[in-house]
């Protein structure tokens, strides 16, 4: 249902995507803003429903490729925004004051927005025509595992006669387990918390002030190849599924340094550094924070994951809700950051040349 109500959206959108309705005297995009809302509320229960079910009914080998094919979900809206391309400002700027001035020319679409939806909905009803073969085909049933094999395992050992002091040698030996266990759990929702509030709620609102200001064409490029690499990512971490907390935290190390650097960016925007770099190394470097970020946190949401399978599906439905905490969370700091606190400040548009000197 989750995936029918989606692509519902995706096709009405098609067609009322530039309609709007007169509120207070004022045309609003209402139909915009309700059917963008419902594809959030897909994105959101998405994470809450499928991870869970693929770790109830599926070996662990099958989490990462559940995150493999959420990448592609990002992949074709990125390709094709690559392949629509983008307009920079057209400034016209008199030599002898430096002053300039934004002439506007058509830019010819190579396709159009409802074309645009249209595919979407398409990608949508592959998804459902995936899904559907996957819980109702006879191949997919058959690789399903076994959900109660783990209690004979675990409770076998119970059969075995043995004496006292070992008996409570090995209860001792359960009990630290299990709060080594219930540590680890607890360290990677806080991790995932994390992880999720910077790059999914903090970061996406600071886009268009860490990258503007060296060019739309940045702007263009970190969303777009962000995107479109985030699979590769996803397939490397394939041949990753065991793996320490250590490592986990290892590796989250750089891209967090990396988005405290986009940050600091989007604080000193309109002037970031390098911004008016005659090979535009400031831009470059940017777009590479934003690619590596994106790729990085990916990684380490598939790795939690796959070190949480293990636990059950009630333990993958929790890592959902964190996810979506940290997501909310950050995405309202963003909010309160550049409405209320102001802290971001655009680059104005046609700039004068010395505008950052």
């Amino acid at each position: 249902m989750i995936l029918i109500f989606g692509a519902v959206s995706s096709f009405l959108l098609a067609f009322f995507w530039n309609k709007s309705v007169v509120v207070h005297e004022e045309k609003r995009s209402i139909y915009l803003y309700i059917l963008h809302f419902t594809l959030s509320l897909l994105d959101g229960m998405s994470t809450l429903t499928f991870l869970p079910y693929v770790g109830e009914y599926f070996a662990k080998e099958y989490i990462i490729p559940n995150y493999i094919g959420e990448s592609f979900s990002s992949l074709l809206p990125a390709t094709l925004a690559l392949i629509q391309g983008f307009q920079d400002e057209d400034c016209n700027i008199p030599y002898q004051n430096k002053t300039s001035t934004l002439t506007r020319t058509p830019y010819k679409a190579k396709y159009s927005v409802f074309v645009y939806f249209l595919l979407i909905f398409l990608l949508l009803l592959i998804s459902i025509a995936a899904f559907s073969y996957l819980n109702f085909s006879n191949y997919a049933k058959r690789a399903r595992k076994n959900r109660f094999s783990w209690v004979s395992a675990e409770f076998s050992l119970n059969d075995e006669t043995v004496d006292d002091s070992s008996q409570r040698d090995k209860e001792m030996k359960q009990k630290r387990n299990i709060k080594e266990k219930e540590m680890e759990i607890r360290f990677l929702f806080i991790l995932t918390v994390m992880v999720t509030f910077v790059y999914y709620g903090f970061l996406p609102g600071l886009m268009s002030y860490s990258t503007i200001p060296y060019s739309n064409k940045f702007f263009h490029l970190s969303i777009t190849l962000s995107s479109i690499l985030l699979p590769l990512s996803i397939i490397l971490s394939i041949f990753s599924y065991e793996v320490s907390i250590q490592r986990i935290c290892l590796e989250s190390v750089a891209p967090f340094i990396l988005s405290f650097y986009i940050y600091l960016v989007s604080v000193l925007s309109p002037c970031p550094p390098f911004v008016n770099n005659k090979y535009n190394l400031g831009g470059y470097l940017i777009v590479f924070c934003w690619i590596i970020t994106s790729l990085m946190f990916m990684r380490i949401r598939c790795l939690i994951a796959a070190k949480l399978e293990k636990y059950g599906k009630n333990i993958l439905l929790k890592l959902g809700c964190f996810t979506i905490i940290g997501q909310v969370f950050g995405g309202l700091t963003t909010y309160f950051m550049v409405e209320y606190l102001r802290l971001f400040i655009d680059r104005p548009k046609c700039a004068p040349i010395d505008f950052c000197y």
